[in-house]
């Protein structure tokens, strides 16, 4: 039996004392892979001058199903995204009453502006007491003081007294945003084992990846790059130390918890089949004489992939020459349940995608969109996700 546990590093590869926090997983392949040259001596006896060390590769991918309440989630794609901080919520509460057929959420109370929670381009997230819209993500197209015009779906309800609505957390990538480094020692017990465990200190978010597939779970897979790597003689989350137990929310369902996915802030009812968003930090490891692991880690360009399988159909047949013009489009969407989930807009994605063709008899159809998130001008955010 295995487990895995993280704790937040203040100084980078310093591991504090607990307690630590248990990471909800499904595999994991977190490394210390070994660089070795053989000797090129040229011996008589012919025999091999042997392998010899140089050098320490520490790295792997944890691979989990998207659980919002676990806290590590929500420090480990923070720390993907190189943001300073999530950008607290913003909430407003009062009487609301939901209208999806003409898309608004109407202040019947007093309630504050809504123009000072909630900002067009954004989203706003309902909770409780709504009973039917929980925790539902919608993009806000317009605002007024006592109106939010959404793009999304949501369900019909009518005068909810004290419900709360406002904008979720959020982290960027881009618009003038502060890079800022997070770093994490990360242990694997053997708990089947007496005292053996494995430490990767040091250890960045190099990326990750948001995956949403029809008929599965949403997953995430978290890929690290770590300045050491020991066997500890005790492990560190032994006692005294206290490890915290991981939660039981409920993982997002990618095909009942999606919301709608926005293309070009318009709800076009496009038949997604899957959408995954991968971010990478294009980390480059500074290697040091005397030195078998890297010292540190310089954060390259933010590389962010879009990849989308849809339907072909007369609504989704328009983004295939815009590939050839390099007109860019905007993507929002959502991943939600009663426990949380996660949402995000890309403003500008630049498609490279190839033609739709039929890949045989009785088959559908598919649409791949493909493209690179970019920075809009004037500069603004190339990555928003938000955390419900």
């Amino acid at each position: 039996m295995e487990r895995i546990t993280k704790i937040k590093e203040v100084t980078f590869g310093v591991t504090p004392v607990g307690p630590w926090d248990t990471v909800r997983y499904i595999s994991e392949t977190l490394s210390g892979n070994p660089q070795t040259v053989e000797s090129a001596e040229a011996r008589s006896d012919r025999a091999s001058g042997g392998t010899l060390l140089t050098g320490l590769t520490v790295e792997g991918n944890i691979e989990a199903e998207l659980s919002s309440s676990d806290t590590s989630y929500k420090d480990f794609l923070l720390a993907g995204m190189m943001a300073p901080s999530w950008v607290a919520s913003t909430t407003a509460t009062s009487t609301y009453t939901i209208d999806n057929t003409a898309k608004t959420i109407t202040d019947t109370g007093a309630g504050p502006d809504l123009t000072t929670i909630v900002s067009v381009g954004g989203a706003v997230v309902l909770k409780s007491p709504f009973l039917l819209n929980v925790n539902k993500v919608v993009y806000v197209s317009a605002v007024t003081p006592t109106v939010i015009t959404y793009i999304g779906n949501l369900q019909d309800e009518t005068a909810v007294v004290g419900a709360t609505l406002g904008g979720p957390e959020y982290a960027e990538v881009g618009g003038g945003a502060t890079t800022t480094s997070h770093s994490f020692t990360i242990e694997k017990n053997f708990l089947d084992l007496t005292q053996k465990a494995i430490d990767y200190i040091g250890s960045l978010v190099g990326g990750f990846t948001l995956n949403f597939e029809y008929g599965a779970l949403a997953a995430l897979t978290l890929a690290f790059n770590a300045k050491d790597w020991k066997v500890p003689a005790v492990p560190l989350t032994d006692p005294p130390t206290v490890v915290n137990p991981p939660d039981d929310d409920i993982p997002v369902n990618s095909s009942g918890d999606m919301g709608a996915i926005i293309i070009d802030n318009i709800d076009q009812a496009l038949c997604f089949q899957s959408l995954s968003i991968e971010l990478n930090n294009n980390l480059t490891p500074q290697n040091c004489l005397g030195i078998l692991t890297a010292t540190d880690f310089t954060p390259g360009s933010a590389t962010i992939t879009v990849n989308a399988n849809l339907y072909l159909g007369d609504n989704s047949f328009q983004y295939v020459s815009k590939k050839i013009t390099n007109t860019p489009i905007s993507i929002f969407f959502s991943a939600t349940n009663a426990d949380g989930g996660v949402a995000g807009y890309l403003p500008k994605v630049l498609l490279n995608s190839p033609d739709p063709s039929s890949t045989g008899a009785n088959t559908e159809i598919i649409l791949n969109l493909t493209g690179s998130a970019s920075a809009p001008t004037p500069p603004q955010n190339q990555f928003r996700l938000y955390w419900i």
